[in-house]
């Protein structure tokens, strides 16, 4: 950092918040939006990153996942603790006796994370309880490039806002992280969620008054809904697939067709009549919560002209506005 950063305690945000000016809103971090190209087509709204230090000169960026944990590559972060050691004493076993769930990521098993870990932004400093150690991905870095290039390590995933508020302002590209609701906001409306298994957030919708759940990832931001079950798409979307696309998850591809929604369906009032629904063909096993089928997934597209509030405490998915 360039300035001599001084401390402030910001009780009312329930998070230590370092800053170089006393700014009422200093506690916003910025996002970035990362496109990609998808056969033809790119996609100028991919993928949303935030930039970082660990406290050092060295620059990384993350992608802001809510359906992963938080995770750096190990191969990236290993090569960095040999050149810089503020955080070395920070690394530990992970927790063998935890659930399989909690134990593997993406089929590899954990072995490795970081306590406590401060995560410092332009304006704010979040410190993440656990950074898990992605196996066996990433590259090794020398010093020059830590250096002299900002580096893509990992995610800023759900265990960070595990009993927290995150909150996401798409149209001004930023969200935080929170104890307490911001007092100059107010809730519009509110959607109560479940967990997953994985403790990621599932969504109610209603495909002609029949009740599923969906995942919300905003590490999706390219469909406005995605399913793997072809007897559900084969009901629910206008046939035949009118297009298809590669898309890439954790270094595999696989093929998604995109077709129609002709039911009229809705998460509990949000309308997704007219949208398009998308068959992936990634392997999956079918999960249920509470007895109702988990279809799919929705992420970003949803939600570009809001601003949301996730309460992870009350399983609350509530839109915001600012006070008149």
């Amino acid at each position: 950092m360039k300035n001599i950063f001084k401390i402030i305690a910001y009780t009312c945000l329930g998070f230590i918040l370092i800053s170089c000016e006393k700014k009422q809103e200093s506690y916003w971090i910025d996002f970035y939006w990362e496109s990609s190209k998808m056969g033809e087509k790119v996609y100028e709204k991919s993928a949303m990153f935030v930039d970082f230090t660990l406290g050092d000169k060295p620059k990384f960026s993350l992608q802001l996942d809510t359906g992963a944990p938080t995770f750096f590559k190990d191969s990236i972060i290993n090569s960095y603790l040999k050149f810089y050691k503020r955080h070395e004493n920070k690394l530990g076993a992970y927790d063998q006796n935890r659930t399989l769930n909690e134990r593997n990521i993406n089929n590899r098993r954990i072995s490795y994370l970081l306590n406590n870990l401060p995560l410092n932004f332009k304006d704010t400093t979040l410190v993440s309880s656990e950074v898990i150690l992605y196996p066996n991905s990433g590259v090794e870095l020398d010093s020059l490039i830590f250096a002299n290039y900002r580096n893509h390590i990992g995610t800023l995933g759900i265990n960070t806002f595990e009993g927290k508020k995150l909150v996401i302002d798409y149209p001004n590209k930023r969200f935080t992280v929170l104890n307490n609701m911001l007092s100059d906001y107010e809730k519009v409306k509110t959607i109560q969620f479940e967990f997953d298994n994985s403790n990621r957030i599932l969504l109610p919708v209603r495909f002609n008054k029949k009740k599923y759940y969906v995942m919300f990832d905003t590490g999706s931001s390219v469909f406005p809904l995605i399913t793997n079950n072809s007897d559900f798409w084969n009901l629910y979307s206008e046939l035949p697939a009118i297009d298809s696309l590669q898309v890439s998850s954790f270094g595999k591809f696989y093929t998604t067709y995109k077709g129609k929604i002709k039911e009229e369906v809705n998460i509990e009032g949000l309308s997704l009549n007219n949208k398009n629904i998308y068959l992936g063909t990634r392997p999956y096993e079918k999960e249920f919560k509470n007895g109702i089928e988990i279809i799919g997934l929705t992420g970003n597209q949803l939600f570009l002209n809001d601003i949301i509030m996730i309460d992870f405490s009350n399983k609350e998915f509530n839109f915001i506005t600012k006070k008149k």
